[in-house]
């Protein structure tokens, strides 16, 4: 009986999220109420609130539920000293951007964060969150990158420092520029090519060396009205 109730209420959380990602998506957030999302889900106003107090809270579940595995990868790379942190870099922003590209809930919810989450009183936290993970990314970045000069993997016309920026911020417009309009657009395919000149340009090459990046492999794992520009990524970057 008490793991029937718990299935019940994980299936009613789940119901919740993906009304809320829709309504999200389809009018934003400032232009949604929590009882809107009851409706949408088929719960009553009781059962929003004892799942989620705010849209706050709803913004940052839907936010975990779609949390890029490749995040993690340069982290680690620093951490345990890779010989060629630039190449651990290079996969996991290529893995991002297809995960984002070709994953639709991701797609539906980065929209949001990037072009749906007006400035609403209550999710003031989950943004507030969703900024501290972006810092934990950019930190990374910067050891990654620090990491590859050390290691004699950066050209020496950059520092790690306007490597990082540059990367978060090709990357982060890029997705940007993209999710404002969808029809006719391929992330993926219009991404490629420039992330194969600035990791050429981070190497010091004349053209991007081939390299396990590229493989389809790095993106799969766990497995996208209008406001501030707002996201947890700084890889692509949430």
């Amino acid at each position: 009986m008490v793991r029937r109730t718990k299935e019940d209420a994980a299936r009613t959380r789940t119901a919740i999220l993906d009304a809320a990602e829709t309504l999200f998506f389809d009018q934003g957030v400032g232009r949604t109420s929590l009882n809107e999302i009851g409706a949408r889900a088929g719960v009553t106003r009781g059962a929003v609130y004892w799942h989620f107090k705010s849209k706050g809270e709803l913004i940052s579940a839907l936010f975990e539920r779609i949390r890029l595995p490749q995040e993690d990868m340069v982290e680690r790379a620093v951490a345990e000293r890779h010989p060629d942190p630039l190449s651990i870099i290079e996969a996991a922003t290529r893995g991002a951007i297809e995960l984002i590209g070709t994953d639709p809930q991701r797609r539906r919810v980065f929209a949001i964060l990037f072009h749906r989450c007006e400035a609403v009183d209550d999710i003031g936290a989950a943004l507030c969150r969703q900024d501290a993970a972006k810092q934990r990314m950019r930190c990374a970045l910067a050891d990654g990158f620090a990491l590859a000069e050390t290691a004699g993997r950066l050209s020496p016309t950059w520092t790690a420092a306007v490597a990082a920026r540059t990367l978060n911020a090709t990357v982060t417009g890029l997705i940007s520029e993209w999710l404002k309009d969808l029809e006719g657009h391929d992330l993926v395919a219009e991404a490629t090519p420039v992330l194969d000149q600035l990791f050429a340009a981070f190497r010091g090459s004349a053209a991007a060396a081939p390299s396990e990046a590229h493989a389809p492999s790095t993106a799969t794992g766990d497995v996208a009205g209008h406001g501030r520009h707002r996201s947890a990524l700084v890889l692509p970057t949430a």
